[in-house]
Parts: C-alpha cells; sequence; structure tokens
C-alpha cells in the first residue's frame, strides 16, 4: 500500500488574523475543516505540524496525528516547503517507511474537499512527468497569489511573472 501522507501546516503565530487556524467558521474551527476533509481523502496518515498547544489539542480531538512539536527554528513565517520536508523526515524516521506522497496542506482552505485531494493524488499519479500538483481557485485579491493559464494550457503564469509547467492533458 502507498504511504500518502497529509501534511497541515498550521503555526500559532499570525499577525494580520490572532489565532486564525482555530477561529470558529461554521461553528467550527478553522483547521478542522481541512482535517475532516484529508480524513475522508485517500490519505493513509493527517499529521498537523503545529508549535501551538490550542491547535495541536483541536487537532488531536477532530482525528488528526501529531506526532510532535514544530520546531522554533521554522514556526516562524516561513515557506510551508521547509515545514513538509521536516514533518517527512520525521514520519520517515518514526515509522521507518517511505512516503510515496505528500499532500501538503493549509489550515486557511477551508473549502478544500476529499475530492480534491483525491484528485490532485490521482492526477499526480497518473502523470509521472509532474512531481508535484496544487489546487487554484478564483481569488479576487493579492496579485502575488493569482495565476493565470496561457492559451495552450501548458503555462501557469503568475502575475508576477512566474512560470510553472502545467500537465499537457490538464483541462482549464
Amino acid at each position: 500500500m502507498k504511504e500518502i501522507v497529509a501534511i497541515i501546516t498550521a503555526r500559532g503565530g499570525s499577525v494580520r488574523v490572532p489565532k486564525k487556524n482555530i477561529r470558529l467558521l461554521g461553528g467550527k474551527p478553522l483547521i478542522e475543516w481541512v482535517i475532516d476533509a484529508a480524513l475522508k481523502s485517500i490519505c493513509t496518515r493527517v499529521i498537523v505540524s503545529t508549535d501551538c498547544n490550542q491547535i495541536e489539542d483541536i487537532s488531536l480531538k477532530a482525528g488528526a496525528d501529531v506526532p510532535f512539536k514544530r520546531p522554533s527554528n521554522i514556526s516562524g513565517n516561513i515557506p510551508s516547503e521547509l515545514v513538509t520536508q521536516h514533518a517527512i523526515k520525521f514520519h520517515e524516521n518514526q515509522r521507518k517507511c517511505h512516503i510515496d506522497i505528500a499532500v501538503t496542506i493549509q489550515p486557511t482552505t477551508p473549502f478544500l474537499s476529499a475530492r480534491n485531494i483525491n484528485d490532485a493524488i490521482i492526477l499526480l499519479e497518473k502523470n509521472t512527468n509532474l512531481d508535484s500538483v496544487f489546487t487554484a481557485g478564483p481569488v479576487q485579491q493579492r496579485p502575488e497569489y493569482m495565476y493565470l493559464i496561457d492559451e495552450d494550457k501548458k503555462n501557469v503564469i503568475n502575475l508576477l511573472d512566474k512560470k510553472l509547467k502545467l500537465c499537457s492533458n490538464m483541462g482549464a
């Protein structure tokens, strides 16, 4: 069986919206929405990487694993890739097994569904020329997070002119 691990990156400190990952949305903490989606997906384990006791408690009650406290050197405003890499190393050392697919999930995406996660995993598995995929949806603000798909559907163009290769058979 493939080892597919969801890694939810949920630090405690947020400058713009304090404690955003545990704020209530629709009667439950924001992070619980993505935990529920990950638990319903084909992921074999759901890990929350956090430096916050409140996030840890909520995550455990929601059914996620919190096998470590995130170290302070990766608890600030840093790229999520570093947090994911740390969680992968921890998991592989702890379980003595290789992770086939790591799914990085941000707790600030409460409308993410198990189907979104599964579709991304399936797309990655079917396209061996890809080493990563991501989900995206319409946004209204923050141009550094906005992307356009070119006419040939081969490139994703960041509005700040960054380019990423797209799967050639992927539709818009």
